[in-house]
């Protein structure tokens, strides 16, 4: 507060008394300064003056943006501007102006501390505690001046809303403490020089440094040497940081006592109010997982030798072994069946009966194989004809159904072995009863045959079989025989015996039990028995084949047809490794040598890029076609709008459209909001796009449409392509379903796996929608539709 004297327009003096007040920004740097001028030349005359004073007082406080008050020790409000009440949310001035100061104070203490403030003329300007009309509390910055105006004191309070400031204030200092507690150790890098500002007490603690040591440090200190310098490792991440603003993977580092270990990295960038453009890491111990993922590559290679172990016995089986799916189509064959058809074992994979047997034939094994896929029960031993360019042999099948862990047939395991031989020796034994005597002595099979309750005849191999000699078997009873079944399965044979018993005497009695043998060993035998004449009188023929090596063949199938399909998935994870560092390689080399290189090089370079993304492209369907067959997919579905991703996928393939000079019509509704998951389906839709874009020559037109049809919504992608023959279509979204057309003078691109449509069915599938194809022949196009159900929750 000063007196001052300044002269008027008209030359004459007047005195003034001039107040000031500084109102400062949130940060606490000025922001303008209040002045308060108070005409004092001669107090009679100021009634006028002072009225006009008074208007362009109010003026001002009104215009200023902050909260201003006039208020009396006594804690009364004598004015206010409109952005005083409106802090507090009162509806008018009027209303403010009557409720009194020490009402809106949080804490009645801190009103008392403003006023001994002014007592004491000390400083004037504090942060402090309000309430709201409502009663809510919320902080304030608070600058005071006590003033005489008419000889009354008054206080000129101005103030602010701090609270947001505060909250981010708490936000900084909670920030701070959960840096300083979490395990995880953090520290933060200035962009420009890569000197580390700041370390938590967990970082100090694993890289082995005293609290601040590493404080002021080069970021280049932790990293450890590899085929790289530490330095270079910084330029490398750093560099990747200034492109993209984050990266995260595997480090290793190195302690302060020189100890390597590794560290799974997040690194992102941060504005920091203190020290600028900084980089955020936290890094994690990890070097235990490194040593068991160590411990799982090498139980991965044992199991491999393992795996090609097993798959060398099933090849060197004098029978023939397959797996076949749900489909039709073989997924493994051992080499004695691909013999069999003079091809290869990769030749007949993924083929079907139809594409090795006649129609017919094809359709009739198809058939009992769908028996088998349907009920869910075993065929064991069934026997049948096979012609061959040597004439019909006999074999005897067996086919097991193969279930997923839901229960589900989704294939089925079967083998057959040639029983041509046993079949001619059935013959021979019905031309006469004495050559049915020799033979039956030197025959393999187990033969014993049961007349007048007796038994009459029993071969050397029955002997062998369940190791009873063969004068105690001649003592026995008809009954007698039973004795040598397991208990658990003698009610099954009496029922089969039982079937002969009620009339059909001329019956063939085919089924497997188990037996126990005079040493008390347990072994699967397979027993046939016919009624047939023995010296002119009726009599029963049993024959018992030992076939507990089938057996624990059947079960080792079953386990090997799960390790298959474990094998395919590790398998394809143990080719990302070395893929990844080729590639990592590759890009090393293009960025960091690309000047030194030339043309020749950086070419190759490329196309070593290219076909690494291939066989990455190539790796990641195996593994989801793996994930599909043994049902490992799990779907997250969200609520989300398939037109939007149907725009974001054609954004993404507008250039290679646009390479191929394609014309791409779009139809379809904005709004098409159901629940799935949106990279599944964006899988889908790329994959359909690509294929029209690829499929159809340049200067081609590719629609795209949308409709609702009983509750889903379906989308149809339709060119003006190669066309599809009916062939094409049966074998399209079947794995390696792939249409080639090469040597046909069609400009197509006819690169892929050929598991795209393949993998595309199964997650259309899995959304419980459907998929499928419509053409009418080659050169005339094809439109491909996909359907969702509409979800509403």
């Amino acid at each position: 507060m000063m007196e001052k004297r300044y002269i008027r327009k008209d030359k004459s003096i007047v005195w003034v008394n001039l107040t000031g007040s500084l109102v400062r920004e949130q940060s606490g740097e000025p922001k303008y300064f209040i002045a308060v001028i108070e005409d004092i030349t001669k107090r009679k005359l100021a009634a006028q003056k002072l009225k006009e004073s008074e208007r362009r007082y109010k003026e001002l406080i009104e215009a200023v943006p902050v909260g201003i008050s006039i208020t009396t020790p006594e804690g009364k409000s004598l004015e206010c501007n409109s952005q005083a009440y409106k802090i507090f949310r009162y509806k008018s001035k009027e209303q403010f102006l009557q409720v009194p100061v020490s009402d809106l104070y949080y804490d009645y203490n801190d009103r008392e501390k403003l006023i001994e403030l002014h007592e004491n003329e000390m400083l004037k300007e504090f942060e402090v505690r309000y309430k709201h009309k409502d009663g809510s509390v919320f902080w304030g910055s608070l600058s005071s001046i006590k003033q005489k105006i008419e000889d009354r004191t008054v206080y000129i309070n101005s103030f602010q809303d701090i609270t947001e400031r505060r909250e981010k204030e708490e936000e900084l200092r909670l920030h701070s403490e959960i840096m300083t507690n979490v395990s995880e150790g953090v520290h933060l890098v200035r962009l420009d020089d890569g000197i580390i500002v700041y370390a938590n007490p967990a970082l100090e603690e694993m890289f082995g440094y005293n609290p601040g040591e590493i404080i002021g440090k080069d970021i280049a200190i932790i990293n450890a040497p590899t085929d790289k310098t530490p330095e270079k490792i910084k330029e490398t991440i750093m560099g990747i940081l200034s492109e993209t603003g984050e990266w995260h993977g595997e480090i290793k580092n190195i302690k302060k006592d020189g100890t390597l270990f590794w560290c799974f990295a997040n690194v992102s960038l941060f504005d920091h109010p203190e020290y600028g453009k900084v980089l955020v890491s936290a890094h994690t111990d990890i070097t235990k997982r490194k040593k068991a993922q160590q411990k799982l590559i090498e139980s991965e290679m044992r199991y491999k030798h393992l795996a090609n172990e097993m798959e060398m016995i099933l090849d060197y089986i004098p029978g023939l072994i397959f797996y076949k799916d749900a489909s039709n189509n073989f997924l493994r064959v051992n080499k004695y069946l691909a013999d069999a058809h003079s091809v290869t074992k990769e030749e007949l994979s993924g083929k079907s009966l139809f594409d090795i047997y006649p129609q017919e034939q094809a359709q009739a094994y198809w058939d009992d194989d769908l028996e088998v896929i349907k009920s869910g029960n075993a065929k064991i031993n069934i026997e049948e004809p096979w012609d061959t360019d040597e004439g019909r042999k006999w074999v005897s099948t067996s086919k097991i159904p193969f279930f997923d862990e839901k229960g589900k047939v989704t294939g089925i395991i079967g083998f057959s072995f040639d029983i041509t031989e046993r079949k001619k020796a059935v013959e021979k034994l019905k031309e006469s009863e004495e050559k049915f005597r020799t033979i039956a002595e030197q025959s393999s099979l187990g033969l014993i045959i049961q007349q007048d309750n007796k038994i009459k005849f029993a071969n050397r191999a029955l002997s062998n079989i369940i190791e009873y000699p063969l004068q105690e078997i001649y003592d026995w009873k008809v009954e007698d025989t039973l004795k040598i079944i397991h208990k658990n399965d003698l009610p099954y044979v009496k029922e089969k015996i039982s079937e002969r018993e009620e009339g059909v005497y001329e019956k063939i009695l085919k089924y497997e039990c188990r037996v126990i043998t005079k040493s008390g060993k347990l072994k699967w035998v397979e027993i046939v028995s016919k009624a047939l004449t023995y010296l002119g009188k009726y009599a029963l023929a049993i024959t018992m084949i030992d076939i507990t090596i089938q057996k624990e063949w059947e079960e080792e199938l079953k386990e090997i047809s799960k390790l298959k399909s474990e094998l395919l998935s590790r398998t394809s994870h143990e080719l990302k490794t070395p893929l990844v560092s080729i590639k990592g390689y590759v890009d090393l080399l293009l960025q960091v040598h690309y000047e030194n290189l030339d043309f020749y090089t950086i070419s190759m370079l490329h196309e070593i890029r290219r076909g690494c993304s291939r066989l990455e492209s190539l790796i990641k369907d195996l593994l989801e076609t793996s994930q599909l067959e043994t049902g490992e997919i799990v779907l997250r579905k969200e609520r989300e709008n398939l037109s939007f991703l149907i725009k974001f996928c054609l954004k993404e393939l507008q250039g290679l459209a646009n390479i191929r000079h394609h014309k791409i019509l779009v139809n379809i509704d904005e709004n098409m909001i159901t629940m799935f998951e949106k990279e599944r389906i964006y899988e889908v839709i790329v994959n359909l796009l690509s294929n029209a874009i690829k499929y159809t020559p340049p200067k081609g037109v590719i629609k795209i449409g949308s409709e609702v049809k009983n509750n889903n919504y379906i989308i149809s992608i339709e060119d003006n392509g190669i066309g599809l023959s009916e062939t094409d279509k049966q074998k399209l979204f079947k794995k390696f379903g792939k249409i080639e057309r090469y040597g046909k003078g069609l400009d197509v691109v006819s690169e892929g796996s050929g598991l795209g449509l393949y993998i595309s069915k199964g997650m259309i599938e899995l959304h419980e929608g459907e998929i499928w194809v419509e053409s009418k022949g080659n050169d005339k196009g094809s439109t491909f539709y996909f359907s969702l159900p509409i979800i509403n929750d």
